[in-house]
């Protein structure tokens, strides 16, 4: 997944280092949930791959997974990042339009039904405007973080 400079204290060192694919280390703990606001059940460790991509207007783009490096080489991320460009794209529309992220309860229930009427919600919204405009082409991507054409590893 493409991550933002606000997600892991750990991906930014990753991304202020001149590393190109590195195994982190991620220690979860108690505290740090705490500080996130998350509920957590004591230390909770796991280990990413952070991979950088330089996207065509000479940006690079930081890129988390936990596929293995021997499976799945750079450019097969790369690959796998660029076909997945229409999901992540809908993603954040879920989150920045329709705030799918927002929850209003407490309870696990609650944040289900938070989540789901947010889908809803999206799905009305993409059906009403749909039927309103049909006749309206689809718009290409003109994104500059568009990595359709990244250049050889």
């Amino acid at each position: 997944m493409r991550v933002s400079s606000r997600f892991l204290m750990e991906v930014n060192a990753f991304r202020k280092s001149k590393y190109v694919d590195r195994m982190i280390h991620i220690e979860y703990s108690g505290r740090r949930a705490t500080q996130n606001h998350v509920h957590s059940d004591g230390i909770s460790q796991f280990d990413l791959r952070c991979v950088r991509v330089k996207l065509p207007s000479g940006e690079d783009e930081i890129l988390v997974t936990n596929l293995d490096r021997k499976d799945f080489p750079k450019r097969d991320i790369k690959e796998i990042y660029r076909l997945r460009w229409g999901i992540e794209t809908g993603f954040n529309y879920l989150k920045n339009a329709v705030f799918v992220e927002e929850f209003v309860s407490k309870t696990e229930n609650g944040l289900a039904q938070d989540y789901f009427v947010s889908l809803l919600v999206y799905n009305f919204a993409t059906c009403i405007c749909g039927s309103m405009y049909p006749n309206i082409p689809k718009k290409e991507n003109t994104s500059t973080r568009s990595i359709e054409e990244l250049p050889p590893d």
